[in-house]
Parts: structure tokens; sequence; C-alpha cells
């Protein structure tokens, strides 16, 4: 289970240098409403560059007015603006708690999410046990998050990642209170696989060798690490260079393939389980 803070321009200028050793990660309001510069949160930029500074595992939440599809998918592509650059560790969560947006809550969320998963990002769904039982029943493909304050989950919402059990914590490095969450995923390490996994089923199986450099060496560098065999100090940096070279070696002596250094269509097959 994970500590986990969701914060707004409304916690004002936070010191984040303090609030990191308290916390395991962060949802970051980025704006609210739809696609215009003026609902962009004003805290957002400085936040993000900040825990992106301190290395500090972070996603984004979105406020959501948006009763048509036009307005969520408008809600999305602020979104989308906003994190662009950003490398996210968490979902992006749709907030849906506005009062008058209840009966299009659910194709709304639809909506939304389906767009930031084109993306290339996660997406999740923010509410209260209220509206997750009563408008968002069939809302399922996305990650689940749940408000509900109270001192154990009495909540009957299935399958969920991530509560919100307070908005009355108090962190060191901000001034005033916090939202707190416990996470029960380990949302940093599975994105992570994800977009690896990505990268290798997407690599062009390039013959390689060293003094090259791309994304094909850094698909070649995570295989090798999956399999236990370590690339150096500097890890999957897309460089091959001393590390891999010698990996690359005791790889095909393991497996059979000839030690050359070079990887070729028998050490690839190899490395791909084909």
């Amino acid at each position: 289970m994970k500590k986990v803070i969701d914060v707004s321009q409304f916690q004002g200028v936070i010191h984040w240098e303090t609030v990191r050793p308290q916390i395991d990660g962060a949802i970051l309001r980025c704006g609210y409403g739809m696609d215009q510069l003026d609902q962009d949160d004003t805290q957002f930029k400085r936040n993000a560059d900040e825990c992106s500074r301190l290395k500090i595992p972070f996603g984004v939440y979105l406020y959501s007015y948006a009763d048509t599809k036009k307005r969520a998918l408008s809600e999305a592509e602020h979104v989308l603006r906003l994190v662009k650059g950003y490398d996210l560790s968490y979902p992006v969560y749709y907030d849906l708690e506005q009062p008058g947006i209840e009966q299009n809550a659910a194709i709304c969320a639809g909506v939304f999410g389906d767009k930031i998963e084109q993306a290339g990002y996660w997406c999740g769904i923010y509410a209260d046990a209220n509206w997750w039982e009563n408008y968002l029943t069939g809302v399922n493909q996305f990650s689940k998050w749940v408000a509900q304050y109270t001192d154990t989950p009495e909540y009957t919402v299935k399958n969920v990642d991530m509560w919100q059990y307070t908005a009355n914590a108090h962190i060191n490095g901000i001034e005033t209170a916090v939202d707190l969450n416990e996470c029960y995923r380990d949302f940093p390490e599975e994105i992570r696989e994800a977009k690896e996994n990505r990268e290798v089923t997407t690599v062009e199986l390039k013959v390689l060798w060293k003094g090259k450099q791309g994304s094909e060496i850094r698909a070649l560098q995570i295989l090798l690490i999956g399999n236990g065999y370590d690339c150096g100090g500097f890890g999957a940096d897309g460089i091959f260079g001393a590390g891999t070279e010698n990996s690359v070696r005791a790889y095909q002596g393991a497996h059979g393939i000839g030690v050359d250094g070079i990887v070729g269509a028998k050490t690839w097959a190899s490395l791909l389980g084909k």
C-alpha cells in the first residue's frame, strides 16, 4: 500500500523537498473544465516540475464540468496539452463530482478515458462512493479512485485501486490541510513495465554492436536486464557501451549462441523467446 497525496493550487506553494520523504506519490490537479488557458491550475507546472526534479512519482487529475461528449473530449485535450513532456507514474484521473452532470457522467467518463488512453496514458476515474454506486456502476474499464471519509472503507464499489479517506491530513511542507489516499497498486512499477514492453515489442530488429545508440539499444538493454544481465551502472540508457557488450557476450555464452558481442538474428530471437 502506498501513501499518496492529491494537491492543487489551493495548497499554495508546496515545499516538495520537505514533502518528499513523507509520501510515495502525488496526484496533481492540472486544471478544470474544457481546454482553456485560464482554466489551467496555476500551480500545476511548478508542482510537476518539482516532482520531476525530485523523482517523486506523480499522476494528474482534472476537475470535470462536462455534461456532453463534446465537452468531455475538450477536457481530455486540456489534460493532454498540459502533461505533454512529463513522465507520469500514476494515471490521469477524471474528477467527477460537480452537481448537475451526474446523468451523463458515465458516458463522459468513457469519452474522456478513451481519448487519454489512445494517447498512451493510463486513465482513472475519481468520484465519491455515492457517485460510484449510483451513476458510474458500468464504468469498469479504468482505474477506480473512491472518496469516502471514514475510518475504514464502507463502500460497495469493486476493484478499487485508491481510496481517499481524508481531506484534513497534515504534511510538513504544505501549509494547508491536504487530501490523503491509500493506493493499493504499485502504479509506478506497472506503468514502467508497460512502457518498457511497448518499447520492446515495437523495436526494429537491427544488427547492433558496441558504439551504437538509440531506442533499439534501450530495448536490448531492457531485455538483458529482465533476463538478469546487468548492463552497467547506467542501466537501460540507450548506449551500447562496454557494460552492454559484456552482458551480450555473457548472454550469448549462456544460451549457446556464438559469442561475438554483436546482436544479430539469433540473439534477438533468443531474447524475445522466438
